[in-house]
């Protein structure tokens, strides 16, 4: 569990790191580039809840409301990325 909730941990940190890093980019096309890294750190962060819910960390309510959050903030990444192009 330790390793779980550790790779848990870097995922969800690069999410935010990689979008500040991304706007720290003076070209739309990096900054484009860095979100969708941040994208893709979000989804392995939600293979990690389909986990824990394999194994028996969180319920079907916890793992349905992380699936909310977690698609709530891949659309606001999408937005951004829509808004850059």
């Amino acid at each position: 569990m330790k390793n779980l909730i550790s790779q848990m941990r870097r995922f969800a940190i690069s999410v935010s790191s990689n979008i500040v890093e991304g706007f720290s980019s003076r070209s739309n096309l990096e900054k484009k580039r860095f979100i969708d890294i941040s994208g893709s750190s979000l989804v392995e962060l939600d293979t990690q809840f389909e986990a824990c819910l394999l194994i028996g960390y969180i319920n079907k309510n916890d793992l349905d409301e992380l699936d909310d959050l977690s698609n709530h903030i891949f659309e606001m990444l999408t937005n951004l990325i829509k808004k850059l192009t």
